[in-house]
């Protein structure tokens, strides 16, 4: 039991030492060819360093362990770049990472971007590392790169076992208040090219039966 705890402690400790990096905003909008800023902040008492990675999410709107992403380096013609990709903090210390589009799109495009904390090897450690350093935590923000032209709209198409709704304009479509069998589903966002499935029976959407 005193290793349970003990393992706990060293856990949480791990965790609030992570959580010392905090990324602002968490929600960011990229607009036209404007350039964004986001914050990395530095809220422990010792330096610390970070790379910073920008994913483009493939498949948004699904549930986060369902998520397929792609690293923007990998892209062949990425549309948002993200710089720099490696930061060193002092104690307390705030630097920006800046989020540049490439060019304008005309439905909206979603990412991820990561930031993860290493720490410096040493010894046979390092030996054991090519790039000398260890992975701890990571954090994520979700980017939006947004389109000139913005609406918000949504097909629905009745299925044998549930719903296929559709976003049918150039920006997410937030459902809420859906409810299937009596009971209400968690709100969600439908985004342009990627559909989403509810199953169920009786399904409702703004107090109204959606398939007879």
């Amino acid at each position: 039991m005193l290793k349970i705890i003990l393992f706990a402690m060293v856990v949480l400790a791990s965790y609030q030492a992570g959580a010392a990096i905090d990324v602002q905003p968490k929600l960011i909008e990229v607009k036209g060819k404007e350039l964004t800023t986001v914050s990395i902040i530095n809220n422990s008492d010792h330096p610390e360093y970070v790379t910073v990675t920008l994913f483009r999410l493939l498949n948004p709107g699904v549930p986060h362990e369902k998520e397929q992403l792609e690293t923007v380096g990998m892209s062949r013609n990425p549309q948002l770049y993200a710089y720099p990709f490696r930061v060193s903090l002092a104690q307390g210390q705030s630097k920006k990472i800046v989020l540049k589009p490439l060019t304008t799109v005309k439905q909206e495009n979603v990412y991820r971007l990561e930031v993860k904390t290493v720490a410096a090897l040493s010894g046979e450690a390092a030996l054991k590392s090519t790039a000398g350093v260890a992975v701890k935590l990571s954090f994520s923000a979700l980017v939006r790169q947004l389109p000139d032209k913005q609406s918000s709209d949504i097909s629905i198409s009745c299925r044998a076992q549930g719903v296929m709704l559709t976003a049918t304009g150039t920006t997410r479509y937030k459902v809420g208040g859906m409810r299937t069998g009596g009971q209400t589903i968690e709100a969600f966002n439908v985004y342009p090219g990627t559909p989403i499935f509810v199953a169920g029976p009786d399904i409702e959407m703004a107090g109204k039966r959606v398939c007879r």
